[in-house]
């Protein structure tokens, strides 16, 4: 077995300016929405970037079978114009530059994942690890609830290398007690189709800013 690490990125602001530019190592079509909803029930939608980092490849000699282990990042959050304001109407037409000065609310979420190959060449991957935050940089508002949600089904790979039916492989909904989380996946969980599948991890963070209660939420794992 050979194994070859690579140089990776931990700072969340050069990590969005990476994403900002598009700048990735795996391209993949973004699945991420991301929505700010008022306690009205007025919904608009937020922007997301996202970049995947490789981690390291690793070779089986014996079987030149070989794994790629990568991370996924989301970022998001409310523009401060939008608090300042308490207007979500506003929302389209603001700026978002800079990751530390820009927002009054950001989040992130991250998924990790090792991409293998089926006998007959397609692509599964593997989820084993979810983790995230919110970060508020304005006083004014406070989370009082917060949920996570992550899972990986469709198409599944076997043990041995061919493609077998289809898998539904879900967390159900956690409830972190801070403003971050970090969750392993259970390690029995198959890899799942690259064209076949949903992968991925879902937030959601009730905030309260003065009487009025809005949510945040991140949808890039389909549940239904």
């Amino acid at each position: 077995m050979t194994n070859k690490s690579q140089y990776f990125i931990i700072d969340l602001s050069t990590l969005f300016i990476r994403a900002k530019n598009n700048i990735t190592d795996y391209k993949s079509t973004p699945s991420a929405e991301a929505k700010l909803q008022t306690d009205g029930g007025v919904e608009k939608n937020l922007k997301v970037y996202h970049t995947t980092q490789r981690l390291k490849t690793e070779r089986n000699i014996a079987t030149s079978e070989q794994k790629e282990s990568y991370v996924t990042y989301y970022f998001y959050g409310i523009p401060k114009e939008v608090l300042d304001n308490k207007s979500i109407s506003i929302l389209g037409s603001t700026s978002d530059e800079d990751w530390d000065s820009s927002y009054s609310v950001k989040a992130y979420s991250t998924y990790y994942w090792d991409k293998y190959k089926s006998t007959n060449g397609d692509g599964f991957k593997k989820l084993t690890k979810v983790t995230g935050g919110w970060t508020i940089s304005d006083n004014k508002v406070s989370i009082t609830s917060r949920e996570v949600r992550y899972g990986a089904s469709g198409g599944a790979l076997r043990d041995d290398g061919t493609h077998g039916g289809s898998v539904i492989q879900d967390s159900g909904p956690l409830y972190p007690s801070s403003n971050s989380f970090s969750y392993d996946a259970p390690k029995n969980w198959k890899p799942v189709s690259d064209w076949a599948s949903t992968i991925g991890v879902n937030t959601k963070a009730t905030l309260k800013l003065g009487t009025e209660t809005w949510t945040l939420k991140l949808d890039n794992y389909k549940t239904n």
